[in-house]
């Protein structure tokens, strides 16, 4: 049951984290933008969202420490290491239970 709760939130997260980045996608003015322009937005969630962007057009995992909101941040490793196939990416994520989370679509791998 405790496995179960835990995929289904996995899943939740991913699928929240989805709506965003089609949300982003459709949002022509952040399109192409470079991590400099990202970071001269002084409204954090604005920059947090420009920087997501980037990050699910490019998969780099590097960008996510970038992010200010840890929520949003350990979103993205998670996000990135299902997109790339790419369970390493998990070990960037500094809660436990997060970590453990974005590693459970690998366990049956």
């Amino acid at each position: 049951m405790k496995k179960f709760i835990l995929v289904l939130i996995v899943f939740s997260i991913l699928f929240i984290v989805a709506l965003v980045f089609m949300n982003l996608k459709n949002n022509t003015n952040l399109k192409n933008q470079d991590v400099s322009f990202c970071k001269s937005i002084k409204n954090e969630s604005e920059r947090d969202q420009c920087l997501l962007n980037l990050i699910f057009e490019t998969l780099d995992p590097s960008l996510c420490k970038k992010i200010e909101y840890e929520g949003d941040r350990e979103g993205c490793y998670t996000i990135v290491a299902a997109l790339s196939n790419d369970s390493q990416v998990c070990n960037n994520i500094e809660d436990e239970i997060d970590r453990d989370m974005c590693l459970v679509p690998f366990k049956n791998k």
